[in-house]
């Protein structure tokens, strides 16, 4: 018989010498990846806008959407705070931006007074009785860090540690401002060359209260606050580019002091980024902002769908969903994705359909709903598609572009739009839906022609007719088309400017859909946020034409108005009967292929079957998520 071997058996004490190793090396790493982590979270990206921000205190301009958030915890420690403090910060040319949202249950301030609006007398008075032996701290401003709740700005150009600059703002929007020549020496308890008698010229901000203030017998949503601050009036203090240039880097420091009460004792310090000492007079400790001409394109996800939202939502922005289209009616259910949005931070649209009858039933019970007309050899078509087997086998676009020379419509009735009665009844449902807080936009589907490019009803004609009589000069094989792009066109913007007129920061978005043939890629004539054009359809289309689509969109962005952004349609089914199911490849080679060519807005339909397939539902996470 062969010999057994036997591998030989560790001693106990070698064993333990290797956990003893593992756990080292484990804890290193563990550390190295932790300190990797703080590192990358003190700095930030401030990308230069080329959107004019308006010091309101809203903060409702895209660009502020798209910039970076900067969430505050404790300035020791790093824990979460009782209220969140969300900031962004953004430039251009001329002033450096900061805006804050501030989460506050009770809102309340004390210091509204300014020293150079009150009487000197006034001033010299009040200001005897302060604590601090330096004139310097003298000053009526100063009763902000005695009384009141603020948020604190440090910033410090060139980020060498001097000639650094402090604001703060209360909910009242009144301005402390200082400059130091440096900071804190260890030890050392007061500062040794505060410069507060120094205002910042021509320095701009504004306030916005979302509660009432001084009232703490109601609870409030918070306030928030836009600041902007000039390079101009700074210059003295940066030793580098006065506007920075890309590239540069600055230090700075956010906080935020929160009391429960005026005099109150205790006071909490929430800051960004983390300190790990309890001290803002340190600009080595300070986080840093890398000024960026143009960062790289972030791509943004809406999403079309619908069901529980408190299941939906959620499950959209697990990958990386920004902007949620549900059905505006009932209200009630609109609401609950009204709440769900709020709480999983999702924006939510509400989106109105000509194909909706139920809009004008409830409206006008017993009163013939106003259908799109077609011609004979159009019905008939119609008639023929109905058959599941008939749309096989002509390979059936289903309201996109057909593919050959055959008669194609949608199997899908569509209100005339050319009716003066549709029109007032969908401005009536904007109003309805407008008045629901927390909407961020309205959305729209299956505005277009069921037979993808005119109507043939009475009132229809007799428009095309007066057009015909005022356009004499346009031949008549041409009038039809552009008489029904012309109005396709002026009822969405008519929409939209009535919209705005109620609430002029609403977003709207719209799917182009269904296809207009004459004029495909028509979504840049409307003077709406995100008009949707179809470059991936539900159906496998192959990647030159998905290409070459996104371009198309993408090149001709900003045509004919400036807050068009090109958004790309992709269409997605899950185990649908009379759809061939694409490939969780297919689906992301039209992402990639979409993105690499410029185009940074998608609005993906289904959301509901995207979630039932895992593997396509990674793809999105893979491109999305990581975004948010």
């Amino acid at each position: 018989m062969g010999k057994m071997l036997i591998a030989p058996v560790a001693s106990k004490e070698v064993t333990m010498k290797r956990i003893f190793i593992f756990i080292i090396f484990s804890l290193i790493g563990f550390s190295t990846n932790l300190l990797c982590q703080q590192n990358q979270e003190k700095i930030y990206p401030c990308v230069k806008t080329q959107e004019k921000i308006t010091i309101d205190g809203k903060l409702n301009e895209q660009a502020w959407k798209n910039a970076k958030e900067i969430k505050f915890k404790e300035i020791v420690k790093g824990s979460e705070p009782e209220y969140s403090t969300v900031a962004k910060i953004l430039w251009d040319s001329e002033f450096l931006y900061i805006g804050m949202e501030i989460e506050d249950h009770d809102i309340w301030a004390r210091a509204s007074l300014k020293d150079n609006e009150c009487p000197k007398e006034y001033v010299e008075r009040v200001n005897i009785h302060r604590y601090m032996k330096n004139p310097e701290w003298h000053r009526l401003e100063c009763d902000i860090m005695t009384f009141d709740n603020f948020i604190k700005i440090f910033l410090d150009p060139d980020a060498d540690g001097k000639n650094y600059m402090e604001f703060h703002i209360n909910a009242v929007n009144n301005i402390f401002d200082a400059w130091y020549e440096e900071g804190l020496k260890p030890g050392q308890q007061e500062l040794e060359s505060p410069h507060v008698s120094w205002t910042c010229p021509k320095l701009i901000s504004a306030t916005f209260i979302k509660g009432t203030i001084n009232a703490p017998h109601d609870i409030d949503e918070g306030w928030s606050f836009e600041m902007a601050i000039p390079w101009a009036g700074i210059k003295q203090f940066v030793k580098g580019n006065c506007p920075p240039k890309s590239g540069d880097i600055w230090a700075m420091l956010l906080g935020r002091t929160y009391r429960d009460y005026s005099w109150s004792p205790e006071r909490f310090y929430w800051t960004w980024p983390v300190v790990g000492e309890c001290t803002t007079h340190n600009p080595s400790l300070y986080g840093k902002l890398i000024f960026i001409e143009k960062e790289k394109s972030t791509p943004v996800l809406f999403a079309s769908g619908g069901g529980n939202p408190e299941e939906i939502v959620p499950q959209s922005k697990e990958i990386g969903v920004k902007g949620f289209l549900c059905s505006a009616y009932p209200l009630s259910q609109l609401r609950k994705f009204v709440d769900a949005g709020k709480k999983y931070n999702v924006e939510i649209y509400p989106t109105l359909s000509l194909a909706d009858m139920n809009l004008w039933k409830e409206k006008y019970s017993g009163i013939e709903v106003p259908l799109q007309k077609m011609s004979q050899e159009e019905v008939k078509a119609y008639e023929f598609l109905k058959d599941r087997n008939n749309r096989f086998s002509t390979n059936y676009q289903w309201g996109e572009e057909p593919k050959g020379r055959k008669t194609e419509v949608l199997i899908q009735d569509i209100m005339c739009f050319h009716d003066e009665r549709v029109k007032n009844l969908f401005k009536e449902k904007i109003k309805e839906i407008l008045k629901v807080d927390g909407i961020t936009g309205i959305g729209f589907d299956f505005i277009g022609y069921q037979n993808y490019h005119c109507c043939y009803c009475d009132v229809s004609e007799k428009l095309f007719q007066q057009y015909c009589k005022e356009n004499k000069d346009i031949q008549l094989d041409k009038a039809r088309d552009k008489f029904s792009l012309e109005t396709l066109v002026n009822f969405y913007n008519d929409l939209a400017d009535y919209a705005r007129s109620i609430k002029p920061d609403i977003k709207i978005i719209t799917h182009i859909y269904p296809v207009f043939l004459p004029e495909i890629f028509y979504g840049n004539q409307l003077n709406i946020d995100y008009p949707a054009q179809t470059v991936a359809w539900f159906l496998p289309w192959n990647t030159a034409r998905v290409k070459r689509f996104t371009k198309l969109i993408v090149e001709n962005e900003k045509k004919y108005f400036q807050r068009v952004n090109a958004t790309a349609m992709i269409g997605y089914y899950y185990h649908r009967d009379n759809f061939p199911e694409k490939s969780a490849e297919q689906v992301e080679n039209e992402l990639k292929t979409i993105i690499e060519n410029g185009c940074n807005y998608i609005l993906v339909h289904s959301i509901n079957d995207v979630l039932k397939n895992s593997e396509v539902k990674k793809i999105f996470s893979k491109y999305f998520k990581e975004t948010q």
